[in-house]
């Protein structure tokens, strides 16, 4: 029987294009506020809607995203812009490395791959992932668990 250990969508922060974005907003925003020439004046406006297409993106896929971890496996599902899932067995789990940057180090969250130990099976890549730590050592013991059983 598969069950549920921990499930969570990613943290929007993670995803770098909302820094830029923000950053990209007041760049146009005090721009357009001191007041520019006519002639410049299409330029911070781009810079500020691509900035809020980028935040907009940012946001739309961290509530797309769902991580899950499960007796069976780990497994990643996303909805938009189509429909992808993946997911690797947890007797299958060769190693996790975790990486965290800057703002994940700031925000405690960070990117865990998993790399499988058949080559039937991808990496699995999660970004965004808070407590990283944490959700290692749950695997790690739903692993020992499963092994156990068997």
């Amino acid at each position: 029987m598969d069950t549920c250990l921990w499930s969570e969508k990613p943290s929007v922060l993670s995803f770098l294009g909302l820094f830029e974005g923000i950053g990209l907003v007041i760049i146009a925003g005090v721009t357009l506020w001191m007041g520019v020439p006519a002639v410049f004046f299409w330029v911070p406006l781009f810079g500020l809607v691509i900035a809020i297409l980028m935040i907009v993106v940012a946001v739309e896929t961290a509530n797309s995203t769902l991580y899950i971890v499960s007796s069976y496996g780990i497994s990643k599902k996303q909805v938009r812009p189509i429909f992808h899932a993946e997911a690797i067995p947890l007797n299958k789990i060769a190693n996790i490395t975790i990486t965290q940057g800057i703002w994940g180090r700031l925000f405690h969250f960070g990117t865990l791959y998993i790399n499988s130990s058949s080559l039937t099976y991808n990496p699995l890549i999660l970004t965004g992932v808070k407590k990283p730590q944490t959700l290692r050592r749950l695997i790690v013991a739903a692993k020992q668990t499963t092994q156990q059983t068997n």
